[in-house]
């Protein structure tokens, strides 16, 4: 490569200097309430680094702005991303929330800096599916696993090559990269 190319990790771009942030399902509130476990990472500008250990912060269904939803309402069977967000001007504790946009989220009041972790799908009735994002160590990769596994063919028998639309169990992510 010359001049001022440059290049991007793709699939990773997310993830990158990311350790930790494990998400599942709250197991006393599993359809509204998600756990983001510690971690540590640098946010989307690369500048702040977090360090959040040890704990964990919740993710609620029923808050908007921070521990929730951005803003808005939520929609079913849509994939929302999930932020860690931290203040490095007044010391607000470091949390959580779900956005719909994978690339510009609405900052939570109070907050200055946020760091994409992963992600979370609703189901038809806009409650959390169930499933457990769970990183490799200091790696940038990631596993996510349904529980119980999601169906996306009924009766499937076609011959040959058949579309088959995923949007609703994994994140739609043309357009640019993710912060």
């Amino acid at each position: 490569m010359s001049g001022s190319s440059s290049s991007v990790q793709y699939g990773q771009v997310p993830f990158q200097f990311v350790n930790g942030f494990g998400i599942e399902n709250s197991p006393l509130d599993p359809n509204t309430v998600l756990i983001v476990y510690y971690g540590r990472t640098l946010d989307s500008n690369y500048t702040n680094q977090l360090a959040m250990s040890p704990g964990l912060v919740l993710i609620d269904l029923n808050v908007i702005g921070i521990g929730g939803l951005d803003h808005g309402t939520l929609v079913p069977n849509k994939v929302y991303a999930v932020y860690v967000a931290w203040d490095t001007v007044s010391g607000n504790p470091t949390s959580a929330f779900i956005s719909s946009s994978y690339y510009h989220p609405t900052m939570p009041y109070g907050y200055n800096s946020v760091k994409l972790v992963g992600y979370a799908a609703t189901d038809g009735s806009s409650y959390f599916r169930q499933a457990k994002w769970t990183p490799y160590g200091s790696s940038a990769y990631r596993n996510m696993i349904y529980t119980p596994s999601v169906a996306v063919l009924q009766n499937g028998t076609a011959s040959t090559e058949t579309d088959i639309d995923l949007i609703s169990y994994i994140p739609n992510l043309s357009g640019g990269n993710q912060i």
